[in-house]
């Protein structure tokens, strides 16, 4: 009997390229610490095509966040060679120098792919 066709396997994608999110005055005088939560769409390009917040902060650095990350650059998913939308979940740290140092960012593949 013939054999079931294969769906072509799917890659996530790869952060290549990050700015780091700048810290308000206020949050640094205020001494806040901690990290946004983004889901973001990255496009058949790699580029962040849509940014939703999913964990906040605060206003200010999640508004930083999400600028900065609109500048990142990835490898597009791949569905076998196609380029393809995918979700990830993206953490965004923020921290003071004099503070013990965190991990850098994150990128956590969304368990639904987009299509």
């Amino acid at each position: 009997p013939p054999s079931a066709p294969t769906s072509p396997e799917r890659t996530p994608p790869v952060l290549l390229f990050q700015v780091p999110a700048e810290y308000t005055e206020t949050a640094r005088r205020e001494g806040r610490q901690g990290e946004v939560l983004l889901a973001v769409e990255v496009d058949e390009r790699g580029s962040p095509a849509s940014i939703q917040i999913v964990r906040s902060l605060e206003a200010g650095l999640d508004q930083k966040a999400v600028e900065a990350v609109r500048k990142w650059r990835f490898r597009p998913a791949l569905m076998g060679a196609q380029a393809v939308r995918e979700v990830v979940e993206v953490k965004v740290r923020f921290h003071l120098a004099n503070a013990p140092s965190p991990h850098g960012p994150s990128l956590k593949r969304q368990t639904k792919p987009r299509n």
